[in-house]
């Protein structure tokens, strides 16, 4: 549900009562389950954030810590129920894993491998969303190494979609490097 929501975010990115209306109701047309109106919420808030915002403009953690703040306040309340992560045999869901594991990870600079060998990075949206925002907001301003640390992960077009697309709305489609 997460990698096919950017065209909510792209119609609606100055209103975020129907972006948000719009991607709960995109993710609820094939995945009946919160965590995954969840994840559509969270990358399209993500994605009409960073539309609003000057390419290149985040250079403090603080602001990358702004982004995760709206990220976490748009779903909370969202998953009423928890889950189990595949990896470590952890109970979380989005809410957590971003408004507590995401802030941190990126305060105490883990590595990409670290994060994956943690979080995992397969189809499991608990594990390909989180991963896909670490692989972002660890280096926002680079859009190479962006797409670097999504090659890596187990599911890379999952994972790519949804990094590329915070990538390529917070920089816009002018400064995306040509290969």
């Amino acid at each position: 549900a997460a990698m096919r929501c950017a065209p909510v975010a792209f119609t609606n990115y100055g209103d975020y009562y129907s972006l948000k209306l719009m991607a709960g109701m995109q993710g609820a047309i094939t995945h009946m389950d919160q965590m995954a109106i969840a994840s559509s919420i969270a990358l399209s808030m993500a994605t009409a954030y960073l539309m609003n915002i000057e390419p290149y403009s985040i250079k403090e953690t603080e602001e990358v810590f702004e982004l995760i703040d709206t990220i976490s306040h748009s779903i909370k309340g969202i998953e009423t129920v928890v889950y189990r992560s595949r990896k470590e045999e952890e109970i979380a869901n989005l809410y957590t894993r971003f408004s507590l594991d995401l802030e941190n990870a990126l305060k105490s600079k883990q590595d990409i491998i670290e994060i994956e060998k943690k979080w995992g990075s397969s189809a499991y949206v608990l594990e390909s969303l989180p991963y896909a925002f670490y692989a972002f907001l660890n280096n926002p301003n680079d859009f190479e190494q962006v797409l670097y640390n999504c090659l890596r992960a187990e599911d890379t077009d999952t994972v790519t979609s949804m990094a590329l697309t915070l990538a390529g709305a917070y920089i816009g489609f002018n400064n995306i490097p040509k290969v």
